[in-house]
């Protein structure tokens, strides 16, 4: 670790950090809608009700917000109460205050609200100018973060990168500790003390790469985010990017960090992700079946298709024997219900539920390492 070099930092080392580990879903487009999230909280019932998860939403734009067609603002307005963080973007003062009048008058459920500032995108940083644009008009975010507190009622917080630059040559330069203290400072201070939660992905954003590039080429480091646990103890700090299940352990040993945002991963390999470390080594199929058969029994589903109901079960099974049959047939064009065509799949496609406890954990070992090492947490 580090020593400090920023002379501010010394206002930060009153408090003890709270030791509860705590994972949330990272807001991803298309992925974490409503469906996703009502599923994810019927498999997490028991750490929702403890707080040791929460699932964001999709980035919604501000402008959206106030002007979008009315069904598809209530749309995505949905929530499972007590779950749920708002994601938002844009950069104009007034349309917080708006969005957050709006928010407070429909008396949303939200457990809340987050800015998005680490979207590299060319269309939210580019013609956009915010997402990971913002990090460079540091006092503009806070001061965002503290009318939309203050107007919603409800709590901020900001995701964001390491830093920001237009060129990946830029990096060496501009991509130092000392930065980043000095922006998370900036962000609290200007938000006059509301924004004290940072999601922070732990690679840098470049402005002229797409996101998929922006997850792979600008190198993790982890050490950053341990210095901020470090210098701002009495500020939260959840950590994002290339995380696995196996090594959530050395995170909280050498870093002592205690909140982690998983993001592909859960997209690519659905709940396990989050039970190789709320559950490690348990067989947990049969619960997975009920939640599934809860969730497409729910009188408030959401679909405008029988895919969008059943997408958020795709991957349920990956890694185990008939997977790839149970993927097909969930996908197959059909007249069935919803949860016929899941219980069909589930039965035609050999998944196999109810198997010896104790055979099943000797097949299973060499499994969960290939599957751990692969699920790379965004």
């Amino acid at each position: 670790m580090r020593k400090s070099t920023c002379p501010f930092m010394r206002n930060y080392r009153a408090t003890k950090r709270r030791k509860k580990m705590k994972l949330t879903v990272a807001p991803m487009m298309k992925v974490t809608n409503y469906n996703f999230r009502r599923f994810f909280a019927e498999v997490f019932q028991n750490e929702i009700e403890r707080d040791e998860l929460s699932l964001y939403t999709e980035m919604l734009n501000v402008n959206f917000l106030l002007r979008g067609k009315r069904d598809d603002v209530e749309e995505a307005l949905k929530c499972t109460p007590n779950s749920t963080i708002l994601q938002v973007g844009g950069n104009c003062e007034n349309t917080f205050r708006d969005v957050g009048r709006m928010l407070r008058e429909r008396n949303t459920k939200f457990q809340g609200l987050n800015i998005n500032a680490g979207c590299p995108s060319p269309r939210v940083s580019g013609d956009g100018c915010f997402g990971a644009a913002l990090m460079r008009y540091p006092e503009r975010l806070g001061r965002l973060g503290a009318i939309l507190s203050e107007t919603s009622g409800m709590s901020v917080s900001v995701k964001h990168r390491i830093g920001v630059v237009d060129r990946i040559d830029e990096m060496n330069d501009s991509i130092t500790f000392e930065n980043l203290a000095n922006f998370v400072d900036t962000v609290h201070r200007s938000s006059q003390g509301t924004v004290r939660h940072f999601d922070v992905h732990s690679r840098c954003a470049v402005l002229n790469f797409n996101p998929k590039k922006n997850r792979e080429i600008p190198p993790i480091r982890y050490d950053y985010v341990y210095d901020l646990i470090r210098e701002f103890p009495n500020l939260h700090f959840s950590l994002n990017g290339e995380v696995c299940a196996r090594s959530v352990p050395s995170h909280i040993t050498d870093g002592n960090v205690r909140e982690f945002m998983i993001g592909r991963a859960v997209q690519n390999h659905g709940p396990k992700t989050l039970d190789d470390i709320f559950h490690p080594n348990e067989y947990r199929l049969d619960h997975y079946c009920k939640a599934a058969r809860r969730y497409l029994s729910s009188s408030d589903l959401r679909c405008n298709s029988r895919q969008q109901a059943l997408a958020p079960l795709s991957n349920l099974f990956n890694g185990e024997k008939g997977a790839r049959q149970y993927r097909r047939l969930l996908n197959e064009n059909c007249d069935l219900h919803p949860l016929d065509i899941f219980n069909r799949a589930l039965e035609e496609g050999g998944i196999e539920i109810d198997r010896d406890r104790q055979s099943t954990d000797e097949n299973r070992e060499n499994l969960n390492e290939d599957r751990q090492s692969s699920m790379v947490m965004s």
